[in-house]
């Protein structure tokens, strides 16, 4: 009869704090210098790699000559895609971590749990959408740059972590 008593408090699930993932505080996210960092060795990496594969063929020449179709534009983001999961693909999905960010000790984890988070969400829902939205003349870019200014908030996320629900921090933050 007591569960009725209308003159109890409410009752709420608390939760054990033994099994919730602990709490990232600021000072356990990665800095807004090791997130640049960390883009600027992996845009190099890959960039390296695709002038290496383009250099000396037509598409480099059709490139500089701003002479390329639709189709080999298309063709050659599909094949940066596969670099970048060939480059990126299993420490991301193992570690959650770029190249970059792992020389620099960061890595990207889910906002709700501080898990890595699947490999697919990475990718096609923290990436791809950047690459194709840079596609964009004049406003692509002007996007990007929007994304990239949500950096300077308090909790260092940018318009793409508030979308995947990911956070960067520092690899030994407990």
């Amino acid at each position: 009869m007591e569960e009725n008593n209308i003159y109890l408090p409410p009752e709420a699930d608390l939760g054990n704090p033994a099994e919730d993932p602990p709490a990232i505080t600021n000072s356990n996210l990665a800095s807004r210098w090791a997130r640049l960092g960390a883009s600027l060795i992996d845009v190099i990496l890959l960039l390296a790699l695709y002038v290496v594969v383009f250099y000396g063929t037509e598409y480099w020449e059709k490139t500089f000559q701003q002479n390329v179709s639709i189709r080999e534009q298309m063709l050659s983001v599909l094949f940066g895609f596969a670099i970048y999961l060939l480059f990126h693909g299993y420490l991301l999905h193992k570690r959650g971590q770029t190249i970059g960010k792992w020389m620099l000790g960061i890595k990207i984890v889910s906002v709700a749990n501080n898990e890595i988070l699947p490999l697919w969400k990475v990718f096609f829902v923290r990436y791809v959408p950047l690459v194709l939205v840079a596609l964009i003349p004049v406003a692509g870019h002007l996007l990007i740059l929007i994304n990239d200014c949500f950096i300077f908030r308090k909790d260092k996320r940018c318009l793409h972590d508030h979308i995947s629900g990911s956070q960067v921090i520092k690899e030994h933050a407990h």
